[in-house]
């Protein structure tokens, strides 16, 4: 299976770096594209073993120190040591197991790099990520950073929502309609970086056999709040390229 991915990110009208970050099978923001007001890259006829990432930080004022920034570092690194291993028994397992690895090792990367002060903010970061080899893709996000699969005309969200509105939906004091415009859906229950002692790690994993024209979507929470999902599938329904 032959995949292609473009990806786009700007820092915003109020920021003067870009608090988000993203992974496109190798390449990812680093320091000197901190301002730019739009990145846009395009990999063609990517195979083997691939990953894409996006992450949303929070809690840092210096672009330096963005958890983001941190864990597609992170992703980088490890990635260029899993090209060089083949994939022994099934591959969605291995998949898996490299992201859980991923996600274990930024996470402790980025409580590393925590603030000092009474006052100082936590540095965290949502994240979503797609492991690909051949036909099998493990999707797997922590937080409210999506993660989208467009197949034959319809659109279907991959990703888990980790907020307190969500869990109060799953307690039944809320039903999925009162979720959208909910203050708590903004207050996360899983992210990279120092979460409560009562709360553990656990990611949102989904195995997925990819079909021809399957289109994988990442996106920010920020993006959902503005074009809504219906808005989304009409776009890739209606676009005739990837760029577009």
């Amino acid at each position: 299976m032959i995949y292609r991915a473009v990806a786009a990110t700007c820092p915003g009208r109020k920021s003067e770096h870009n608090s988000n970050n993203l992974y496109l099978n190798s390449k990812y923001i680093t320091e000197e594209y901190k301002s730019s007001e739009i990145l846009l890259k395009q990999k063609r006829d990517q195979e083997g073993l691939q990953f894409y990432a996006l992450a949303e930080g929070k809690g840092s004022d210096s672009y330096a120190n963005e958890a983001s920034l941190i864990a597609m570092k992170k992703l980088s690194n490890l990635h260029e040591q899993w090209k060089e291993q083949d994939i022994e028994g099934d591959v969605c397992d291995a998949l898996q197991g490299y992201i859980e690895n991923y996600i274990d090792e930024s996470n402790q990367a980025i409580c590393a790099r925590q603030p000092s002060g009474a006052q100082a903010k936590s540095v965290i970061s949502t994240l979503a990520v797609l492991g690909i080899h051949d036909k099998d893709v493990i999707a797997c996000n922590l937080g409210n950073t999506r993660i989208y699969l467009y197949r034959k005309g319809t659109l279907t969200q991959l990703s888990y929502d980790h907020n307190q509105a969500q869990r109060m939906v799953e307690l039944g004091l809320l039903n999925q309609e009162q979720v959208e415009g909910n203050p708590k859906r903004k207050r996360l229950t899983q992210y990279l970086g120092p979460m409560p002692s009562s709360e553990q790690l656990d990611p949102n994993c989904v195995e997925i056999h990819t079909q021809q024209g399957d289109m994988f979507f990442l996106c920010s929470m920020t993006f959902c709040e503005v074009v809504k999902d219906e808005e989304i599938r009409k776009i890739f329904a209606e676009s005739h390229s990837l760029s577009e």
